[in-house]
C-alpha cells in the first residue's frame, strides 16, 4: 500500500511552543501506539528516513502533512534550518525546564545555550551511565540503560550573573571548547559547568587570569614525557597565547596590558644580573605580538614566580615552597623566586605520576600528611615509586590522595 493510500494517524496533536521536531514525533508515537520514531517515519514515507534528515527538514513535507495535518509554516516551525543550533538526533535538555514542560525544546539545541532561569548547562546523558538521553524519556523519567530517574542525579548550577556572551567568549579561548557538542563523549555538564564557571571567575576577577592560566597550561594542555628541552619554546608560546587571550579579555572588561597584569605574578625590576641559561635562551627570542605587549628586554622576568603566586599555582602553603628550594625540588632565586623551569619539571613529574582515579577507601590527603612525609611523596615522584590519585589541574596538590599502603612502603 503506498503512503498517499493510507488515513491521517488517528491522533494528531498539535505541535507545542518552540517544539523540536523529534520531540513531536515522540509525541506523535506515544499518542498513536507505534513501537518508535523510525517506524513512524517509515509509515508517513514508505521507506526508512535519516532522522538528522528529519531534524534538518530534507523530507517529503506534503507527505508529512498529509499524516499530520500540519501546515507547511508549522512543519518549518519544528525544523533546524539555521546553523546556530546543533543538528543532533540526540535528547538535548535542561533538565528542570523538561521537569515542567515534559517536551524537548528547540532553544536547547542552540550553540552556547544555558538555562539562565535555572541556571544549568544542557544535559544529554544520564548522570549515572553516562549513555545518552533516548527520546522515550517523554513517554517516563527513566534512563533507558540503567533506568535510574534521570532527575535524581547531580546538578551542576552555572554562575550566570554576566552577559553570557562574554563569559562564552573567555570559555571558548580559555578551554577549547568550541568545537564540542552536547553528545560528545568529551562533554560532561560536570566539566562543562566547572568550566564555564572559571570562565565566570576570570571575568570578574582579572587578577587570577595568569595564575589559573598557567596552572591550566602546567597540568591541562601538555602532553608530558620526560623530555623537557623545549620548554623555552614552549614557554614562549604559552605567554604569547596569554596575551591573545588577554586582548580578547580586553574587549570586555577593560584589562590593562600585558606587562601590567605580569608584574603582579613576576620579577618586575631585575636587582642584579641573572645569568641562567634559560633567561639566555629566553632573551634571544623576540616576542611577535600585535599590541606590542611582549618585549626581547623583559623577557626574562617572565621566567621566575614569586613564593606566594608559586604556591597558588600548585595550591600549597607559601612556607612549603620556601621548605621545597631548601630541599633542591624548586630552584630558588635571591630567596623570594622561584625558577619557572624548575616549576614546570614538577609538574611533570606531578602530571606523570597522577591520575584522575578516585580513590574511597585506604587514603590519605596529600595536605594531611606529615611534612616530613609530604617531602619524601614529592622526591619519589621522580622515580614512579608513587602515584598520586584523584588529581584534577583546578586543586593540584588540594585534592591529591595517597594509598596507605604505597606511603607505608616508604616507612
Amino acid at each position: 500500500m503506498s503512503p498517499l493510500s493510507s488515513t491521517k494517524f488517528l491522533v494528531r496533536p498539535a505541535p507545542l511552543d518552540d517544539e523540536y521536531i523529534l520531540s513531536y514525533l515522540e509525541r506523535l508515537r506515544i499518542e498513536n501506539g507505534y513501537s518508535s520514531i523510525d517506524l513512524i517515519c517509515k509509515t508517513i514515507f514508505g521507506t526508512k528516513i535519516s532522522l538528522v534528515d528529519i531534524v534538518k527538514g530534507n523530507f517529503d513535507k506534503i507527505l508529512f502533512s498529509t499524516y499530520t495535518s500540519l501546515n507547511f509554516d508549522e512543519i518549518k516551525n519544528l525544523c533546524i534550518t539555521d546553523n546556530k543550533y546543533y543538528v543532533s538526533a540526540n535528547v538535548y535538555l535542561c533538565l528542570e525546564c523538561f521537569k515542567e514542560v515534559n517536551y524537548i525544546k528547540k532553544d536547547w539545541y542552540i550553540r552556547d545555550y544555558v538555562c539562565c532561569h535555572h541556571k544549568l548547562p544542557i544535559s544529554c546523558r544520564c548522570s549515572f551511565c553516562n549513555s545518552l538521553y533516548s527520546f522515550n524519556i517523554l513517554n517516563n523519567y527513566f534512563c533507558k540503560k540503567c533506568h535510574k530517574n534521570i532527575f535524581s542525579g547531580n546538578l551542576f548550577r552555572l554562575n550566570t550573573n554576566k552577559n553570557i556572551s562574554d563569559i562564552f567568549k573567555i570559555f571558548h579561548n580559555v578551554f577549547k571548547f568550541k568545537y564540542y557538542s552536547p553528545n560528545s563523549l568529551s562533554y560532561s555538564t560536570r566539566y562543562f559547568s566547572s568550566c564555564f564557571n572559571k570562565s565566570y571567575d576570570l571575568l570578574i576577577n582579572k587578577n587570577n587570569c595568569f595564575e589559573f592560566l598557567l596552572r591550566k597550561y602546567l597540568f591541562m594542555d601538555r602532553v608530558y614525557s620526560r623530555q623537557v628541552s623545549n620548554f623555552v619554546t614552549d614557554y614562549i608560546f604559552f605567554l604569547i597565547e596569554f596575551e591573545d587571550i588577554i586582548c580578547t579579555f580586553d574587549n570586555i572588561v577593560f584589562y590593562n596590558n600585558l606587562n601590567e597584569i605580569l608584574r603582579k605574578y613576576t620579577i618586575h625590576e631585575l636587582k642584579i644580573e641573572i645569568t641562567t641559561t634559560l633567561v639566555t635562551k629566553l632573551d634571544s627570542y623576540y616576542f611577535i605580538s600585535h599590541q606590542g605587549f611582549l618585549k626581547k628586554v623583559d623577557s626574562g622576568k617572565y621566567c621566575f614566580l614569586s613564593y606566594a603566586n608559586c604556591a597558588n599555582i600548585l595550591v600549597l602553603q607559601e612556607w612549603f615552597i620556601n621548605l621545597l628550594c631548601r630541599e633542591n625540588i624548586l630552584k630558588c632565586y635571591d630567596g623570594v623566586y622561584v625558577d619557572i623551569k624548575s616549576v614546570f619539571d614538577l609538574c611533570v613529574d606531578i602530571k606523570v605520576f597522577s591520575t584522575e582515579k578516585y580513590l574511597i577507601s585506604d587514603f590519605i590527603y596529600f595536605e594531611n600528611l606529615s611534612v616530613f612525609d609530604k617531602i619524601k611523596v614529592i622526591k619519589n615522584l621522580k622515580f614512579g615509586m608513587i602515584i598520586l590519585y584523584n588529581f584534577n589541574g583546578f586543586e593540584v596538590f588540594k585534592s591529591i590522595k595517597i594509598k596507605i599502603n604505597d606511603l607505608n612502603y616508604f616507612s
